[in-house]
């Protein structure tokens, strides 16, 4: 696999996720503003044409980021990830005509500057092997996972709830990449360990598209944002250092800590900016 190959792929995956976020907006605009998880809102949304191009595009955005994932370290692809804010503040700035705020343009700024610092820094290579103890904690994660999303949804609706969805679906997209990256293709066994990797990764990838939906028909979809991609950048990163061997070239530590600050922040910048949301003229904002 090639280091080159893998950097377009991550930023392939960000014009995907970003491009699908806008068209998930349009779609999602069209339809009355909801509170509450109600099944038939969803099945509304997969018979608009934006959605579906949305949910294709956010498909092809994972595979490319399966495929990044694979040589580059966590913290850089994650990044990529992060960076489709970007793209989607600059398509509804050149495409819907939004105003672009200064906030935003700050953001950008940082973004772009984390992504740079990473990837001078990040050392690619493919990770070492780790433990079964750990490759079984990440697949009991499934189930552990989709069991704290259960009890969340049961609970009365809520901005902390609807925040811990978020959370929820940024932790299980971020597992799809850490298991991505630890999976060894050569050796696939579905009767196997690595076949039970291989289905906690469609667990996860699952999970985290349907909280998010969840979260996004409860909450300000800036507010889901900022804690989806904090979650996902954070915590994989994180356990990429320490269990999966991702690295940085010799002395440059402290530039990766600089790096994956100003993306975070960044990010948070953007996702925190509020803007009006433009309903359907025949749409009237209301719980379902």
């Amino acid at each position: 696999m090639s280091a080159d190959l893998a950097y377009v792929a991550g930023s392939g995956a960000s014009v995907c996720y970003g491009l699908a976020t806008v068209l998930e907006q349009i779609a999602a605009r069209k339809e009355t503003r909801i509170k509450k998880a109600n099944p038939s809102v969803l099945l509304k949304l997969l018979k608009q044409i934006p959605y579906l191009e949305g949910i294709a595009l956010d498909i092809i955005g994972l595979l490319l980021v399966l495929y990044a994932v694979r040589i580059l370290p966590l913290f850089l692809v994650q990044s990529f990830v992060a960076s489709s804010l970007i793209v989607s503040a600059l398509v509804d700035y050149y495409w819907l005509k939004s105003e672009i705020t200064g906030r935003e343009k700050l953001s950008i700024v940082m973004v772009l500057i984390g992504i740079i610092v990473l990837g001078v820094v990040a050392h690619p290579g493919t990770s070492k092997p780790i433990s079964q103890v750990y490759e079984w904690i990440v697949i009991a994660g499934a189930p552990a996972l989709f069991m704290v999303s259960f009890a969340v949804m049961k609970a009365k609706a809520s901005h902390a709830a609807s925040i811990t969805l978020s959370v929820v679906a940024g932790l299980a997209f971020g597992a799809t990449s850490l298991i991505a990256r630890i999976i060894n293709y050569h050796h696939l066994d579905l009767y196997s360990k690595t076949g039970l990797l291989v289905i906690a990764l469609i667990i996860y990838g699952l999970l985290g598209m349907t909280m998010l939906t969840v979260a996004l028909q409860r909450e300000n979809i800036n507010h889901v944002n900022s804690a989806l991609y904090s979650s996902e950048v954070m915590i994989p990163s994180i356990l990429g250092i320490i269990f999966l061997g991702d690295k940085v070239n010799s002395g440059q530590d402290w530039l990766l800590y600089a790096g994956l600050l100003f993306v975070i922040i960044g990010a948070s910048l953007i996702a925190l900016e509020q803007k009006p949301v433009l309903l359907h003229p025949k749409s009237t904002p209301h719980e379902i």
